[in-house]
């Protein structure tokens, strides 16, 4: 019983590291009002609380469970700011090297972008 429990507590911490969080960091972060992700970069951490600065200046303290790595890829299914004028729409990254991606708007048109101008639905646990 002892060897599990020290078992369990070595996964335990390992996954604290893991998800561990530190200003600077480029991540994706809730936005309260809308429940969407946004690209933000961490500016302060103070236990589980993540003061985030999102890439339009906004700025919120949230929960680190609000607070994930960018994992955003070709294929991700995303909506983004059409030609930065506002208005989002939905499509699906067709490439992506670092920040810089290629996407294609379920209406057929095609931008490339920085991740910046985009925002995904809340996951699915």
């Amino acid at each position: 019983m002892r060897t599990l429990t020290l078992g369990v507590l070595a996964i335990s911490l390992f996954a604290a590291a893991a998800s561990a969080r530190a200003p600077g960091d480029r991540v994706l972060a809730v936005w309260p009002a809308d429940g969407m992700w946004y690209p933000a970069r961490i500016s302060e951490v103070s236990g589980r609380s993540v003061k985030v600065a999102y890439d339009d200046g906004d700025v919120a303290v949230l929960d680190a469970a609000d607070v994930r790595s960018v994992d955003w890829g070709r294929g991700s299914r995303l909506q983004c700011n059409w030609k930065n004028q506002g208005a989002y729409y939905w499509g699906r990254v067709d490439a992506m090297d670092g920040e810089q991606i290629t996407f294609h708007y379920d209406d057929g048109y095609d931008e490339t972008m920085t991740i910046s101008r985009c925002r995904s639905m809340p996951t699915v646990e």
